[in-house]
C-alpha cells in the first residue's frame, strides 16, 4: 500500500509539469515567395519557425514578400534576424503581400501564430 501511495503522489506532483511544458513549435503551412523584380527567387513550402537567409538585393530592387501560410514573418535587414538603429524590421501577416525597394542582404522571420 505504501509503493502505491509513494507511486501516485510522484505521477501526480509531476501532472502540473507535463501540463505547463512548451509544445515544439509547428510548421507554417502554406508558402512563402519572394519576389525580385517579379523572378522568384526564393519559395519556402510549410516553411519551419526561425530565421531564413535571403538573396543579396541589388541595387534599389523592388522586392515582392507573398506571405500565403498561416504564420506571421517580420523582414529584417542584415543575415541574422536582429533589428537594431539602422536594422528597421516590417511584419508580413499571414496572407498578406508586402512590397518593399531594398539593398543589400535581408532575412526573415517565420513565426506561428
Amino acid at each position: 500500500m505504501r509503493r502505491v501511495l509513494t507511486t501516485l503522489s510522484a505521477l501526480l506532483a509531476t501532472a502540473p509539469l507535463t501540463l505547463t511544458a512548451p509544445w515544439p513549435a509547428a510548421a507554417a503551412v502554406g508558402t512563402l515567395t519572394i519576389q525580385i523584380e517579379g523572378v522568384v527567387h526564393a519559395k519556402f513550402v510549410d516553411p519551419a519557425p526561425g530565421c531564413f537567409t535571403l538573396p543579396s538585393f541589388g541595387l534599389m530592387s523592388r522586392v515582392l514578400v507573398i506571405n500565403n501560410t498561416d504564420a506571421d514573418v517580420i523582414l529584417y535587414s542584415g543575415e541574422t534576424c536582429k533589428s537594431g538603429f539602422l536594422r528597421a524590421a516590417s511584419g508580413v501577416r499571414a496572407g498578406t503581400t508586402r512590397e518593399r525597394t531594398l539593398i543589400g542582404t535581408h532575412s526573415l522571420r517565420v513565426q506561428p501564430r
